[in-house]
């Protein structure tokens, strides 16, 4: 959407090919619907909290259904807008499935459309659990925004952001969850320190945490799924939800018609600046494998509409922020503390958000941060923050990164008082 909205701007002729609903996975099946969810479980939360604020609840619970009909009232209302927003800018939307005739010419399903560039946008889906029998009681993330049952017990495969969160969230409704991960820790991409953190959250929380293993075996028992690890070690559940990955929405496009290479797995062949190898297609988002989250393929697409109309620019994937909003979020951007092969060079800046007076009046004191900087020059390469609202606080450091800011710069910033906030300054203030 952001690339058409970007061309038409600009003064391109642009037309949009859906097959489903406008704002793909991230608006229909992914982020919105999903971090929905999730705040209406914060503020179950915070219900259940309320005596230590000095309020009093005398019943806090939350209904599956009530929750699914807000999410799918927020997604109905934003695509809503977002399509009459297109139709008003003289975008025209076609609905139907895109399969390429030629490098130029694509067959919408009741109408062919010829076109001079086209942008492949296609997105992801879940990857599929193989070797195991179909059951309907193993789920999926798209699957999730039409269940009408929270799950007695749940089993899920796959700790990366998505399967986090969806722990956060059946935990919070009731369920007993354990989340299986086949690398050595949760969130196995993100800073070390954040996820031990995050870790142990989830078992205070009664989320119980298999790393170091894979789903071996399942077997249906009555109501109940037997399920086996590689460790040889198992467990009974009622559900199992697969968070294992994603694939390309590629293989219905009949890419070979229009000469564009794919990779392993589906993955859309891409330079530097998008082009597949069909002079005229380029691809962004999902179906190219680079990040898979929204906001990149929003940049993504303004970058390749700029290239269409002369203003050639190029993406720094380093400062684009990874965010969970699990409760407590993770958020991260820039280089990793792990990633640093010279220690001389680099040091890390760490602090804690309970050392402010803002986390004691939301009563949200579990939270540490760190910020690596250059040694010689003090300028800021990446930041990682565990803690509340740090999704809110994480583009702060994209900026300062991108600006090649120093600690000595930030040093001098005046930061609102009482905020979270704070406590970035006064790490930074109590550095020499």
């Amino acid at each position: 959407m952001r690339a058409a909205q970007t061309a038409q701007k600009k003064g391109l002729t642009v037309a949009l090919i859906e097959s489903k609903q406008i704002g793909g996975v991230c608006l229909n099946i992914g982020c919105i619907p999903t971090k929905s969810l999730l705040y209406s479980t914060s503020i179950l939360a915070i219900a259940k909290q309320a005596g230590h604020h000095g309020v009093s609840v005398t019943q806090a619970d939350g209904s599956l259904d009530v929750l699914q009909n807000r999410q799918r009232s927020v997604v109905g209302t934003i695509r809503d807008s977002v399509e009459r927003s297109l139709r008003e800018s003289g975008i025209e939307i076609i609905k139907g499935a895109a399969r390429f005739l030629s490098g130029n010419e694509i067959d919408a399903g009741h109408e062919k459309v010829c076109a001079k560039d086209v942008i492949i946008a296609t997105g992801s889906s879940a990857r599929r659990l193989e070797g195991f029998a179909t059951d309907a009681h193993i789920l999926y993330p798209d699957d999730i925004f039409n269940l009408s049952h929270v799950p007695d017990s749940l089993l899920i495969v796959g700790a990366g952001a998505i399967g986090c969160e969806f722990a956060g969230f059946f935990n919070a409704m009731g369920s007993r969850v354990t989340v299986l991960e086949i690398q050595e820790t949760i969130l196995p991409l993100l800073d070390l320190d954040l996820t031990k953190r995050l870790a142990i959250s989830f078992r205070k929380k009664g989320i119980g945490i298999v790393t170091g293993a894979a789903l071996e075996h399942i077997e249906r028992e009555g109501e109940h799924i037997r399920v086996l690890y590689s460790t040889g070690s198992g467990d009974v559940f009622s559900d199992i939800l697969v968070s294992a990955g994603r694939q390309p929405n590629t293989d219905l496009l009949h890419l070979e018609k229009a000469g564009v290479k794919i990779r392993d797995g589906g993955w859309v062949d891409v330079d530097s600046q998008y082009r597949t190898s069909a002079d005229h297609i380029w691809a962004i988002g999902d179906c190219i494998g680079r990040r898979l989250v929204a906001h990149a393929a929003e940049r993504e697409g303004e970058i390749v509409v700029g290239i269409l109309c002369g203003e050639p620019e190029s993406l720094d994937y380093s400062l684009i922020p990874e965010v969970v909003y699990t409760s407590p979020e993770v958020a991260a951007v820039g280089m990793k503390e792990s990633g640093i092969d010279d220690i001389g060079t680099y040091g890390a800046l760490k602090g804690r958000f309970g050392s402010v007076a803002k986390a004691h009046i939301l009563n949200e004191v579990d939270g540490i941060f760190k910020i690596i900087y250059q040694k010689d020059s003090g300028t800021i390469v990446g930041a990682h923050m565990y803690g509340y609202g740090v999704s809110e606080l994480i583009s702060f450091f994209s900026l300062a990164i991108h600006k090649e800011t120093t600690l000595k710069e930030l040093k001098k910033i005046v930061f609102p008082h009482p905020t979270l906030s704070e406590a970035i300054h006064q790490a930074v203030g109590d550095i020499s």
